[in-house]
């Protein structure tokens, strides 16, 4: 595999279908010599609702690790856990939450695709999620040592800017708290 995208669109907002602006694509890739895609979580919940038997089971969140040490997370942006398995992502309360780990089967596997269920409607909620695992050719050293070479790292732009205005409040946080401080010291 040279590159993984993945479309997240906020399923559970009602203005999703209309507004483009909530849906992101998630890049993974280029892959370096040698790297796969070796484990992934699957995230899934029922959507909090006074009737439980209309509410099924989806998919919320789906993270893929490489045997690189890096990994693609796509779900939502806002995440506030909750007590007893109940979740609020981008503002809708999910129930029963829990995490399906899963490995390559076998050692020199990766990814190859997914497979799964979903509905015709334009909401993009998937019901059932799984994974196509496959066999990697094995590569030279010299081949290994030319892709690694020629391979840049990428940053997803919102997943940095997300961290830096985190980053930027945490910071600002703590100098208050250091002023505060020192004027109680008389500095």
């Amino acid at each position: 595999m040279t590159c993984c995208n993945v479309l997240y669109r906020r399923s559970g907002d009602a203005n999703a279908r209309q507004s483009h602006d909530k849906t992101r694509i998630k890049k993974f890739g280029p892959f370096l010599a040698g790297e796969r895609v070796n484990s992934a979580s699957i995230e899934h919940g029922r959507l909090l609702s006074k009737d439980k038997e209309t509410a099924p089971t989806q998919v919320l969140g789906l993270r893929l690790y490489t045997n690189r040490g890096r990994s693609l997370i796509a779900r939502a942006l806002h995440s506030e856990l909750g007590e007893k398995g109940i979740v609020v992502r981008d503002g809708v309360t999910y129930e029963n939450v829990s995490v399906l780990h899963t490995d390559v089967p076998f050692n020199s596997g990766s990814i190859k695709g997914f497979f799964g269920r979903s509905d015709d409607s334009s909401d993009g909620k998937i019901y059932r999620l799984g994974i196509i695992w496959g066999r990697l050719p094995e590569i030279t050293a010299d081949e290994a040592e030319a892709q690694f070479t020629d391979t840049g790292d990428t940053a997803d732009s919102e997943d940095l800017a997300v961290l830096q205005t985190t980053r930027s409040k945490t910071l600002q946080e703590m100098e208050q708290k250091l002023i505060a401080a020192q004027k109680v010291r008389g500095f």
